[in-house]
């Protein structure tokens, strides 16, 4: 995979053994990604994508007006979303440290009287990131055996177009702070996903054929994290 640039987009290009160009726009943050064949000039993949530059910025637009209607305030009595459903917050004074407590659908931010907004965001970002940092270690244990292969690192980051990534030769994976609002089961395919790629780097077929094996439905669960907001 290299990065390219063309008609003002970054893009990620993929050659494969294939015999037509393949464009898709996906979320989260409206990434473009281009699997050529392996000898098809550059030119013609620039062609290619200036025919269908309106249509790309189009669904990056759809992206952008996703994230857009999820701007939040942090105010006592909102909703947020987590594993999938919606907790509403509460927000109390404390005298010590800040601290998040989940308590069924309620989220309780205890914190110093008139915290500003961005306290009350970085409260709740380290209560997702504290959320991951738990389970994403324990969905690797459960598929370290299965696949053959040892994570040597997981770290949870925001990242503005990609769910999750993963350094194959540090044997590493990262994963999207966003992931903490998704359903358990759509965080596994992404573990997967990552942990799949120290066994084949490329999304080519031997790489499908790992998932095919390992988390057979990831066809679905993926499409589902790709249409989610």
């Amino acid at each position: 995979m290299e990065i390219v640039r063309i008609a003002g987009f970054e893009i990620e290009l993929t050659r494969k053994k294939i015999k037509n160009l393949h464009l898709k726009v996906s979320a989260p943050g409206g990434s473009v990604r281009i699997s050529a064949p392996r000898h098809m000039p550059l030119r013609e993949i620039s062609d290619f994508v200036q025919t269908r530059e309106s249509w790309i910025r189009r669904h990056q637009e759809k992206f952008r007006s996703r994230r857009e209607e999820a701007v939040k305030e942090y105010t006592h009595g909102e909703e947020h979303p987590f594993r999938g459903e919606q907790v509403k917050l509460e927000i109390h004074p404390a005298g010590g440290a800040a601290r998040a407590v989940l308590k069924e659908k309620t989220l309780q931010l205890y914190l110093r009287e008139g915290a500003d907004l961005a306290s009350r965001k970085r409260l709740v970002d380290r209560f997702y990131r504290d959320y991951l940092k738990k389970e994403v270690p324990l969905y690797v244990k459960k598929y370290e055996p299965l696949m053959g292969v040892q994570v040597s690192e997981i770290g949870v980051k925001k990242m503005k177009t990609r769910w999750g990534t993963c350094n194959y030769r540090a044997r590493r994976i990262w994963v999207n702070l966003e992931m903490a609002k998704k359903p358990p089961h759509v965080l596994e395919y992404l573990v997967v996903h990552e942990m799949v790629h120290l066994l084949e780097s490329s999304h080519n077929g031997r790489f499908k054929g790992f998932m095919d094996r390992f988390y057979p439905r990831w066809r679905a669960v993926r499409a589902e994290l790709n249409n989610q907001p």
